[in-house]
């Protein structure tokens, strides 16, 4: 096993009135491992997260980063060594991106060049082309974009550590999924230890190297996602991998029981530039091109707007062909069965006439399958 980069022994964190927040929390965090702590509302796992880098303080125990009791490192150095990611980003709105990605090296008194350069490099590794957002306002993104300027921002001065908490939390279904992938492929390039809270165990599964399953401030299981998936401890872990309930249903119910029916969805005649303000006032990476009729032709993401120059050309012109369309009232396990086969996250649902009715996703699956 890697060598341990973070060592939580024997920490408690108790609130006025005897209220235990965490209970004795025992964990050894592997260095360049991705580790997701998961569990309901209120089990500690955000507190756990924020002792991390004190922006709580233990009442007991102690936390260490490679081997050094991080009570007697200064707050301010320790958190300028550790990025941080949360749902709503916090970007500071009188900054453009860029500002809000430069903060910490500026804080760290890194020459402009090297600011500059490492700006550009991440805003790359984020699939957002610097020339068009850095001097964009956070009013002026979407909800995915955002995200990835927060992630940038927490990257920016290439912490060891990155601490994320419920980072795609807020998103829409379509976007999530983008997201999550997109994360996947920055986390083999930037070799981080990564400790992400969240309380969806379809994204604990999809994203972490191991999980830590909390209730009541204490950790009740830790083991990779294949483990506690075949092995789980207690009727409490089962009831959070829906161990009990996953797939017993699936061969009788209908897509439509997995229906999304607010997907994006925009006229294949607009133009770009109408496109990019719709996705910009929708919040999402990416939108369902429609025919008149309202049958769904393709989908364009940011990706296929920015390889334009010409913002006036109808979206016809860019976008990606849809490779799958599910009916309403097929059975929905052989509709999972097509979209696993084409490794698509997420399909277009059409009704008898081809109209667009929503989309079903692999991350709406997992929630009503265990709901």
């Amino acid at each position: 096993m890697s060598n341990v980069k973070i060592k939580l022994e024997n920490v408690s964190k108790i609130y006025p009135g005897n209220i235990i927040a965490v209970n004795d929390l025992n964990l050894d965090i592997y260095e360049h491992e991705l580790f997701v702590l998961i569990g309901p509302s209120g089990c500690g796992k955000t507190t756990t997260l924020k002792m991390i880098n004190r922006l709580i303080e233990p009442t007991k125990g102690k936390i260490y980063i490679d081997g050094e009791d991080i009570s007697r490192i200064n707050p301010v150095e320790l958190r300028l060594n550790i990025g941080y990611v949360i749902q709503d980003v916090g970007l500071f709105p009188h900054m453009t991106a860029g500002e809000n990605i430069a903060i910490v090296p500026k804080l760290k008194k890194w020459p402009k060049d090297a600011i500059e350069k490492r700006v550009t490099e991440l805003f790359n590794m984020i699939g957002l082309p610097a020339e068009i957002f850095s001097k964009r306002y956070p009013h002026e993104l979407s909800g995915g974009q955002r995200q990835r300027i927060g992630v940038a921002r927490a990257l920016a001065a290439d912490p060891p550590i990155v601490l994320m908490d419920e980072p795609f939390g807020a998103l829409d279904p379509i976007t999530r999924v983008i997201l999550q992938d997109e994360f996947l492929k920055i986390k083999k390039i930037i070799k981080k230890t990564i400790v992400f809270v969240t309380h969806d165990i379809e994204e604990a599964v999809k994203l972490g190297d191991r999980l830590g399953i909390m209730k009541d401030g204490k950790l009740i299981q830790v083991g990779t996602p294949r483990d506690i998936l075949k092995n789980p401890r207690d009727q409490f872990v089962r009831s959070i991998i829906g161990a009990d309930k996953i797939y017993k249903r699936i061969d009788v119910l209908k897509v439509e029981d997995f229906l999304i029916k607010d997907a994006p969805a925009i006229n294949l005649k607009c133009s770009l530039k109408e496109v990019e303000d719709f996705m910009l006032k929708s919040n999402t990476e990416a939108v369902i091109v429609i025919d008149e009729q309202k049958r769904p032709i393709g989908i364009v993401s940011w990706a296929d707007i920015y390889q334009s120059n010409d913002k006036k050309i109808p979206v016809e012109n860019v976008l990606k062909t849809i490779n799958l369309q599910i009916e309403m009232g097929e059975n929905a396990l052989e509709a999972f069965k097509k979209m696993a086969n084409l490794n698509l996250p997420f399909a277009p649902v059409v009704d008898d006439n081809g109209e667009l009715k929503g989309i079903i996703t692999f991350n709406n699956v997992m929630k009503i399958l265990t709901s």
